[in-house]
């Protein structure tokens, strides 16, 4: 399990807990703790690596936290506060489950679009680095 507290400006905006498959080779703690220091997400490490990530099954929710909360005290709250969370599981074109996160924002720190494509695609192709066509 990997834990952390988003922060930006000096501010916490977000926590921030994955767990990983256990097949899946990540980099070393230390590579990968400079990674997600350096803002990349644990996806981006997963696509570096040559994980076959092909999807993310997302639930999307709202929490409230306090500052007994240990989340609510991570993310120094001093007074109860609505905060969205954001349940997924990242998976394998055949649906083989490669990580699980649960992300906590902090309001005004996320600005969530979501996009559904209407048309009939084919089969989930894993994702790359490459355009969509």
């Amino acid at each position: 399990t990997i834990t952390r507290v988003l922060v930006i400006d000096a501010e916490p905006v977000a926590h921030m807990s994955d767990v990983i498959h256990p097949d899946i080779d990540l980099p070393s703690p230390a590579r990968l703790r400079r990674a997600l220091e350096h803002g990349q997400m644990l996806l981006d490490v997963l696509l570096k690596e040559g994980v076959p990530v092909a999807y993310n099954r997302s639930r999307i929710r709202p929490r409230l936290l306090t500052g007994s909360d240990p989340i609510g005290t991570a993310l120094a709250v001093d007074e109860t506060t609505a905060a969205l969370e954001i349940d997924h599981v990242t998976c394998t074109a055949e649906g083989t489950p490669l990580e699980h996160s649960v992300d906590i924002f902090l309001p005004r720190s996320l600005d969530l679009h979501v996009v559904r494509w209407l048309e009939d695609l084919p089969p989930v192709p894993a994702i790359g680095r490459g355009a969509r066509d």
